[in-house]
């Protein structure tokens, strides 16, 4: 593809970059005006899990975007629809105690992927 004089010969991991790049300039404000009164403290072990969740995001996101260019938008979109089902399933094992789950979220979330599905599946 070439588009503004720039010839990007692997879109899918352009994009993930700018995407990478616009989500880390629009923290930028958060932290500079959103200063609490202890400050921010950057403790060696949160900053490796920030960088880590931030990792595994911007992989989604490409891996995404890879398997839309690559695969068929109505067998790809219905399985990326499904990620708040996982999200919710990882939370309840993960965070058992610490992070309350309802049944009113799971319901909620069932109902997201089950609408998302039937959206993408329809004509």
């Amino acid at each position: 593809m070439r588009r503004y004089g720039l010839t990007i010969t692997n879109e899918p991991v352009f994009f993930s970059f700018v995407v990478a790049v616009i989500s880390f300039l629009r923290a930028i404000p958060y932290i500079l005006w959103n200063r609490s009164d202890p400050g921010l403290i950057w403790h060696p072990r949160g900053v490796l899990h920030f960088f880590g969740s931030g990792f595994f995001e911007a992989l989604g996101a490409l891996l995404t975007l890879v398997a839309l260019t690559t695969g068929r938008v109505v067998i790809v979109s219905p399985i990326v629809a499904t990620t708040p089902l996982f999200s919710l399933i990882i939370s309840l094992i993960i965070f058992r105690g610490k992070e309350k789950v309802t049944g009113r979220t799971i319901m909620g979330t069932i109902a997201v992927v089950v609408g998302t599905i039937a959206i993408a599946l329809g004509k």
